[in-house]
């Protein structure tokens, strides 16, 4: 599991097809939004989500995002995917870059 640290207004994106914002963070409470392209329309589609800690939400059947802690203006998510799903800070790259090592295999790899 990757844990990564976000305050409201910040994102994570979750391979080619995610991005996971932190719309606003209660006392023991956070409320998500987890954007997708739809297909379908050429548009995304959102779905806005209220999660207390220790709770979790399915992305895609191999993807799951669970709350670790809320404190004060931060909360840290945990995602569980497959190695070759990308996670990242939203702020560091577009959907659309090339390929890199995930930050997974950089510390396994002892980078």
């Amino acid at each position: 599991m990757l844990v990564l640290a976000r305050r409201i207004g910040e994102a994570i994106r979750i391979g080619d097809e995610f991005i996971l914002e932190v719309l606003d963070i209660g006392r023991h409470t956070v409320m998500l939004e987890l954007e997708r392209p739809d297909p379908d329309y050429g548009r995304p589609q959102w779905l806005v989500v209220d999660r207390r800690v220790g709770e979790s939400f399915q992305v895609k059947e191999n993807i799951c995002v669970s709350v670790s802690n809320v404190g004060g203006s931060l909360v840290r998510l945990g995602v569980e995917a497959p190695k070759e799903i990308k996670i990242v800070r939203a702020e560091l790259e577009p959907l659309s870059a090339e390929p890199q090592h995930s930050s997974r295999e950089a510390l396994a790899d002892g980078d």
